[in-house]
């Protein structure tokens, strides 16, 4: 058997840090997964160790990854704002302003997940600079050590994906205390990353886009036609089963045809469904179509809010409106009446149930106080893909984003109408001009797909 050179280095970094920390810290060490570089999870046990070395242990140990009070506010931020303020102005100085407003706003600089990635990537970094007795010399970082840190990542295996995302951690360190950055020259980070890109490891998975043939199929599930319920809908085992079943199916169609990201889907509640939502605003050409209310998106931290458009179709059964409600009354997931979403857009509604929710065990019924989470999401998509007979190895959650947009492209919608369907953001200044809600132009993705 050959030997295994990866795994060898990564144990010899694991081996140089405790040889570096001592037996007393190296004790309490918790690390992070085993593949690529060697990760602490609780790097400020280091602290001791980083202050030895010269090296501002604050700025290299700050963790900002953890969501902000304002964050968690999800757009009511008023309310926070006056628990967070001192009630008597002049018990507060120009410092400690700063410091509140570094504390609490700085942050939001980058999205929440953003954060969360680049704090793994910099932990790798603490833990490689302790093993490498360079801990004084990280922050900020010399072009050295960067391609020293680089060799010894490519060295454990680790992919262009996985590289580009340790270089952004770092750049991102560099930007937050404002210090030089290591990658600053005119087109030196291209040329970086054109070089790292050489190390792909491997061909990607190969994952298809859900076409608009898959999406009649999940529409078209079949109903399961027999006599042993007595009407008697949720009381009856093999229509539990097919709820979830059905559940399934639609997530992979709305999710689709509403050029959707896991995560948006895995957000959604009852409340945000709104049924002739355009009608009522007097487009009645519109009527039997449904807005489907995003609160939550990667590009939308402004928390704007984004609203879907799906529309009615000539065959009954594509009819993704009517089957979204039908299956919300047989699941028993109705909007609260004490709902006040329409008054609070960017607020999860504390009274109603996930649009999708989880399934309880046996399908004994769904979880309704809480929302999926974004792989429980792409596993409902998955498993109704398997249900009308697709192999799942093919399909994750994000084939649902990827085949709406191919579908729209290939019909030939306009690109900025596919964009307010999805939600992608613009840099073009001109676009940041145009009425977003238009129920004439989002209709057409919707249309693409000939429901």
């Amino acid at each position: 058997m050959s030997l295994d050179v990866q795994s060898v280095r990564r144990e010899a970094l694991r081996a140089m840090v405790y040889l570096e920390a001592g037996q007393s810290v190296s004790a309490g060490l918790r690390w992070g997964p085993r593949q690529g570089l060697p990760s602490i999870l609780n790097v400020e046990a280091l602290r001791g160790l980083i202050t030895a070395a010269g090296a501002d242990a604050d700025q290299i140990l700050l963790n900002d990854s953890q969501q902000t009070p304002l964050e968690r506010a999800q757009g009511r931020w008023k309310p926070v704002m006056a628990e967070l303020t001192e009630s008597d102005p002049r018990s507060e100085t120009v410092a400690s302003l700063a410091a509140a407003f570094v504390k609490h706003v700085r942050p939001m600089e980058r999205a929440h997940k953003s954060r969360s990635k680049a704090w793994g990537g910099w932990r790798a970094v603490i833990t490689w600079a302790t093993a490498r007795q360079c801990l004084a010399d990280i922050l900020p970082m010399s072009q050295e050590v960067l391609q020293a840190f680089l060799w010894e990542a490519l060295g454990v295996g680790c992919s262009f994906s996985v590289l580009k995302g340790l270089v952004t951690a770092i750049q991102g360190r560099h930007t937050l205390f404002r210090l030089p950055h290591p990658i600053s020259a005119g087109g030196e980070h291209g040329r970086l990353m054109k070089a790292l890109s050489r190390f792909q490891g491997q061909p990607r998975r190969i994952l298809f886009p859900i076409s608009r043939e898959a999406v009649v199929r999940l529409l078209r599930f079949p109903f399961p036609k027999h006599d042993e319920c007595g009407g008697a809908y949720r009381g009856c085992p093999l229509c539990r089963r097919f709820l979830h079943q059905w559940r399934n199916c639609l997530a992979g169609a709305v999710s689709t045809v509403g050029c959707m990201r896991p995560d948006e889907g895995s957000q959604l509640q009852v409340c945000d469904w709104w049924p002739d939502f355009d009608t009522d605003k007097g487009f009645l050409q519109f009527k039997g179509g449904a807005a489907l209310h995003s609160p939550r998106m990667k590009n939308d931290q402004g928390r704007k809010g984004h609203q879907r458009r799906f529309g009615r179709s000539v065959d009954p059964s594509l009819d993704i409106v009517t089957q979204v409600g039908a299956f919300t009354a047989q699941a028993g997931l109705r909007k609260h009446p004490a709902c006040r979403k329409m008054r609070n857009l960017a607020e999860r509604c504390p009274v109603c149930p996930p649009l999708f929710p989880i399934s309880l065990p046996g399908y004994g019924g769904f979880r309704l106080d809480k929302q999926p989470t974004s792989p429980q999401f792409s596993e409902m998509v998955v498993a109704g893909l398997a249900q009308v007979g697709y192999d799942p190895e093919w399909f994750s959650g994000v084939c649902a984003r990827r085949g709406g947009i191919s579908r729209a492209i290939e019909a030939n919608v306009p690109e900025h109408i596919l964009w307010m369907q999805t939600g992608h953001s613009q840099s073009k200044a001109a676009r940041v001009y145009m009425d977003l809600g238009s129920p004439a132009l989002l209709y057409d993705t919707w249309g693409a797909f000939q429901l």
